[in-house]
């Protein structure tokens, strides 16, 4: 291991090397052997900067147990920032599995993509044509605000890993949320359960069929009365997608 350049650049600068950096390449290298001895693993695959941790399971293999084993890495996957993409970067965490990334935040994720990476991650995550792919981009470059890029991505990739009903709703929820547009009143249960667990909400009693707005807003928000009263008097308050009126404090329940 102190043979590595990787491992004699880190003993050399000024940051150093912990313990936990330097054994878990001993770690992944004995997890290596262990998965050939127990499941027959041949290969193992990873970013291009487990190539040393790859290598020496393979190394490691050879002289406990005189197996060849082999190994592939990929380049890393970066962002026009030249940041990292990937589980152990903040903010870019997602899984495969519904039960760790519910396919509305895996549709969010990629409607989030920046306008630099979108090409590029059409071209590495779906299996769209380049015609279409080109086409895709044309059309983001003429109107970014749009974010057409990013709508086609998340649609693709979420109906490629969770089916298009998934992807179908995730895509309904995003609108409702993001786009003002919206009816509220044209979507269906399956719609505001999905909001129910992924947004923050309150429940608020009605009382003779009317709901106190007032009372919403200090619940939702942590509002006062007065600050809240003073929001809906400024007519900074909607619902619905449409403002309400400045002396308005009930609203019908249904």
């Amino acid at each position: 291991m102190l043979a590595k350049d990787s491992v004699k650049a880190r003993l050399g600068s000024e940051a150093g090397l912990s313990y936990t950096e330097f054994s878990y390449m001993l770690l992944q290298a004995y997890d290596f052997v262990k998965l050939n001895e127990s499941h027959d693993c041949e290969l193992q695959v990873g970013g291009s900067e487990q190539w040393g941790n790859i290598t020496a399971g393979i190394d490691l293999a050879r002289r406990m147990r005189g197996v060849q084993l082999y190994g592939m890495t990929c380049p890393l996957l970066m962002n026009a920032q030249g940041q990292k993409m990937g589980k152990s970067a903040e903010g870019t965490t997602i899984w495969l599995s519904a039960e760790k990334t519910s396919p509305y935040q895996f549709y969010q994720f990629w409607i989030n993509a920046g306008d630099a990476d979108v090409g590029r991650l059409l071209r590495t995550f779906t299996l769209l044509d380049r015609a279409t792919i080109e086409g895709i981009e044309a059309a983001h470059a003429a109107s970014p605000h749009l974010r057409e890029g990013q709508k086609r991505l998340a649609w693709e990739v979420t109906a490629m890993i969770h089916g298009e009903a998934a992807a179908a709703l995730a895509k309904r929820v995003s609108d409702t949320v993001f786009d003002k547009k919206t009816d509220a009143h044209a979507l269906d249960d399956t719609v505001f359960t999905t909001l129910a667990a992924e947004m923050p909400s309150v429940r608020v009693q009605a009382v003779d069929g009317q709901v106190d707005i007032v009372a919403v807003l200090e619940q939702a928000f942590g509002l006062s009365k007065t600050a809240a009263r003073k929001l809906i008097q400024q007519g900074a308050v909607t619902m619905n997608g449409g403002k309400l009126a400045s002396d308005v404090q009930l609203v019908p329940a249904q």
